[in-house]
């Protein structure tokens, strides 16, 4: 199961996706994730979605359905985008959260 979720919070998720669902979809993926070991999460980074808000809580999500991979990549479809941090640095402030989230679990 590949999903794109592109958030970490309830508020971006509604400006990002357009609809407010975040709940379920969270739901929904705890009900897969009990079912198969694949899932698959991927962020596509936007201005919208790059505060470190978003980023912890996908990134706890991420910890909490032990996901089997994640795929995080920029928006190809916008040239400058405004907001959006260097990759460098959005990499660097997943990193630091997933090892802290992750540190010391062998089951993942």
């Amino acid at each position: 199961l590949l999903v794109s979720l592109d958030c970490g919070t309830a508020e971006t998720f509604k400006v990002v996706k357009g609809v407010d669902l975040f709940e379920k979809v969270k739901e929904n993926l705890k009900k897969y994730r009990e079912a198969t070991p694949q899932i698959f999460l991927k962020y596509i980074l936007l201005d919208e979605n790059c505060t470190e808000e978003d980023i912890d809580g996908f990134v706890e999500l991420c910890s909490s359905l032990r996901v089997a991979r994640l795929d995080i990549s920029a928006d190809l479809k916008r040239k400058n985008p405004a907001n959006l941090p260097s990759s460098p640095e959005i990499y660097g402030w997943m990193t630091k959260r997933w090892k802290l989230l992750w540190s010391g679990s062998s089951d993942r």
